[in-house]
């Protein structure tokens, strides 16, 4: 890969990514090219199954065209569908790069290049199955909203699993690692994974059901109160869960532990701002401010530097979301 192509592709990520991009930034050449090139594959992928299109485009046939050509070891053309229409140019670009970006999967070694099929493979199983409950054009869309074992399956199928792929990638970049591949840690890491998609789901519930996909119930069913607080709990504790996910990470690794640190941070920090604001609204789209984002940017080497300090943060920021989540519950 030329420069010039590297630092096209590196503008690609970071136009396509926000707090991701952050984490990926901050790890070391031997884990960041890897993830990143799986990133862009998978955001790749979700760009096809969102983008506009005309009404008669197969979205499944078109990720499933996209997921054989991420799975073949040989060289494999893909070419973004006449059919789509992205309404951001960053996006136009990320489907035109696909075909570098095969390229570059293709030159990795099998120890990185099989998982990363292998992720980005459950990850276009998640956007199918969301083409199916939701479909984009026709079909009937149940308003109640997916069962609890519902959505344990989607968080897993379109984020849990990158957990313990973070974790392969991560143990092979960097010696002291290795017993990151231990099985008995992998619901640490799953649990990291669907804790971030969780998040994502609660806070986008408005516009999520304003393109008829209802992950909850509709918002002004009279159950919807009552499954947002047992959702929220339930993101509450999958963040809980992965806390202890970056002292897994050494000191000596201490930009590996930065890395997972900031994401549970903020994510901690959206689910509270989101309670704060009387959970899901319509006109109002719960996020971290940038100026706080930047101070995480600044604390969170002096944070990681010590298990005891990544301890008491976390620690902290889950308690703040418990009191907020109590203080939301007691509003009604």
């Amino acid at each position: 890969m030329t420069r010039s192509m590297d630092e096209e592709l590196n503008a690609i990520l970071k136009g396509t990514s926000r707090a991701f991009y952050l984490s990926l930034a901050v790890l070391p050449p031997a884990a960041r090219a890897p993830l990143s090139l799986a990133y862009m594959l998978a955001r790749a992928a979700d760009t096809v199954a969102d983008a506009p299109a005309i009404e008669q485009f197969d979205r499944e046939s078109a990720l499933g065209q996209l997921r054989q050509a991420i799975l073949s070891p040989s060289a494999s053309d893909w070419t973004s569908p006449s059919e789509l229409s992205p309404d951001i140019e960053k996006e136009r670009k990320l489907l035109r790069a696909v075909p570098d970006l095969l390229r570059i999967l293709q030159s990795r070694p099998d120890s990185e290049a099989v998982p990363i099929r292998n992720v980005v493979s459950t990850l276009i199983d998640g956007m199918i199955w969301d083409q199916v409950h939701f479909p984009t054009h026709g079909g009937v869309v149940s308003e109640g909203g997916l069962s609890d074992q519902e959505l344990e399956q989607y968080t897993y199928l379109v984020a849990g699993c990158v957990g313990p792929f973070w974790s392969k990638i991560c143990a092979l970049s960097h010696p002291s690692l290795v017993h990151l591949g231990d099985p008995r840690i992998e619901e640490q890491a799953i649990e990291f994974g669907k804790g971030l998609q969780w998040v994502n789901i609660l806070r986008d519930v408005p516009k999520d059901q304003s393109a008829s996909r209802y992950y909850l119930p509709d918002l002004a069913r009279a159950d919807f109160r009552e499954r947002l607080s047992r959702h929220l709990r339930r993101a509450l504790e999958a963040l809980k869960n992965a806390s202890t996910y970056p002292a897994l990470f050494p000191v000596s690794a201490v930009r590996h532990r930065l890395a997972v640190f900031w994401l549970l941070a903020l994510a901690y920090r959206t689910l509270e701002r989101l309670l704060q604001d009387g959970g899901p609204r319509p006109d109002r789209r719960s996020k971290v401010p940038r100026w706080e984002v930047f101070l995480w940017l600044a604390l969170g080497p002096l944070v990681v530097v010590s298990k005891s300090g990544l301890r008491y943060i976390l620690n902290l920021l889950a308690a703040r979301v418990e009191q907020a989540l109590k203080a939301w519950e007691d509003s009604k």
